[in-house]
C-alpha cells in the first residue's frame, strides 16, 4: 500500500507520522491559510528546494490540492487547522477571480439539511415542510405522516434556527455542504427542543485506509 506524503511504516510494520515530512505540511497548511494561492505555494516550496512526493523539483497544484483537502491530515495538522483549510477554499470558491466579487451562494438548504435532524422520540428523519404562512419549518416525518400517533412530543424546528444552530456550532458563516457533511454525523432533536450534533470520529487508521491513496 503506497501511504500518503508524511506517513510512513516504523520498524514493527505499523503506521506511524514522518515527523520531518510532516513539519512541511504543517508549513503548507499554515502559509495557504496565510493567503498563498496553490502556485504560490508550489513556488515557495521549490525555493526552499523541498522536492514533491514523487520526487519532482515542483509540487503541481493539483497535488496540493489533495493535501490540503484530504481528511488523513486531520492527524497532521488537528481537525481546527484542517476544517480551516476547507473553510478559506469555500471563501475563495465564492470570490470571482475576474471581478474580485463574491459569487451567488450555491448552497440549497433543502439538501443540506435533509437527513441531519434526527427526532431523538421516534429516530426518523425530519422533513422539510412549508407552512399556510410560508415559513419553512422541519418537522418530524412520523408526525408529518401520523399526527401524534407514533410520535407525541417531537418539537417543530425553523430553518432558520436549524441554519444557525449548524453554522454557529461548526463556526462557519453560512451552510457549507463539505464541511457539514464531514463533521456532523446527524443533530438529535430533543423533546425540549435542545440540538444536540452528533460529530463524526476520526481515527488515525480509519483516516488512513477509509479512503483511496491519493499522490
Amino acid at each position: 500500500m503506497k501511504l500518503p506524503y508524511g506517513f510512513m511504516l516504523d520498524g514493527q510494520g505499523n503506521i506511524a507520522l514522518d515527523e520531518n515530512k510532516c513539519e512541511i505540511v504543517r508549513q503548507i497548511y499554515k502559509s495557504y491559510l496565510a493567503g498563498l494561492s496553490l502556485a504560490s505555494l508550489s513556488e515557495m516550496l521549490a525555493e526552499k528546494n523541498i522536492p514533491s512526493p514523487r520526487g519532482k523539483e515542483k509540487w503541481t497544484p493539483a497535488m496540493l490540492d489533495k493535501l490540503l483537502f484530504n481528511k488523513k491530515y486531520i492527524a497532521v495538522v488537528g481537525m481546527e487547522q484542517y476544517f480551516a483549510a476547507q473553510f478559506e477554499k469555500d471563501r475563495r470558491s465564492r470570490i470571482d477571480q475576474n471581478t474580485g466579487k463574491r459569487k451567488a451562494a450555491r448552497y440549497d438548504s433543502r439538501n443540506v439539511l435533509s437527513g441531519l435532524l434526527v427526532c431523538a422520540e421516534c429516530g426518523r428523519s425530519y422533513r422539510r415542510v412549508q407552512r399556510a404562512s410560508g415559513e419553512i419549518v422541519w418537522r418530524c416525518a412520523n408526525r408529518v405522516e401520523h399526527g401524534n400517533r407514533i410520535c407525541k412530543s417531537s418539537p417543530t424546528v425553523t430553518e432558520e434556527e436549524a441554519i444557525r444552530f449548524v453554522c454557529g456550532t461548526l463556526g462557519i458563516p453560512q451552510l457549507n455542504p463539505k464541511m457539514i457533511s464531514d463533521l456532523l454525523i446527524s443533530i438529535r432533536v430533543e423533546s425540549t427542543g435542545t440540538l444536540m450534533p452528533e460529530f463524526q470520529k476520526y481515527e488515525s487508521s480509519e483516516m488512513l485506509f477509509s479512503y483511496p491513496s491519493f499522490m
